[in-house]
This record gives structure tokens, C-alpha cells and sequence, in this order.
């Protein structure tokens, strides 16, 4: 019984685990346990991102079309004075 308590095979390693980690396994363990906001960033990020992107493209689209637009309306067929009244 005492050989087994020396070589710590009935240890459960929780204080030697911590030393031993891979930094990102304990970024994962942490991650995990977070209480979902870690699950809520996953949803929202991607959400914004794509809400962002397209304020982006419609600001730009509205800038170069305030570019080319013309001063004044091209003057179309109603607005010519017809002279058949």
C-alpha cells in the first residue's frame, strides 16, 4: 500500500495537471467554462463584421456616386418646351 502511495498512481494529479499544461489546453479549459459568453462573441463578431463590411460598401457606393452625378438633371424629353400647342 505504501509503494502504491509513493508513486502516486492513486493520485489524481489535479495540482501537478496545472504545471503541466499546454498553454493552449488551458486556454481551451478556461474558455470552456466561461458561462457562454465565449458562445455569444461567436455569434456576435461574425455579425458585426458583416454589418460593418456593408456600411463600409454603402458609403462607398454613395461617395462615388455623389462624384458622378451631374450639377444639373439632363434636360429629357419633358422637360423640352414642345412648340405643337
Amino acid at each position: 500500500m505504501q509503494s502504491l502511495a509513493r508513486s502516486g498512481a492513486g493520485d489524481s494529479g489535479f495540482g501537478r495537471g496545472l504545471r503541466s499544461l499546454d498553454p493552449v489546453m488551458l486556454l481551451a479549459a478556461v474558455l470552456a467554462h466561461q458561462g457562454g459568453w465565449d458562445e455569444i462573441l461567436l455569434v456576435l463578431v461574425p455579425i458585426v463584421v458583416v454589418a460593418w463590411l456593408l456600411w463600409l460598401a454603402k458609403r462607398r457606393v454613395s461617395r462615388a456616386a455623389a462624384t458622378e452625378a451631374p450639377a444639373s438633371p439632363p434636360a429629357g424629353p419633358d422637360s423640352t418646351p414642345r412648340g405643337d400647342d
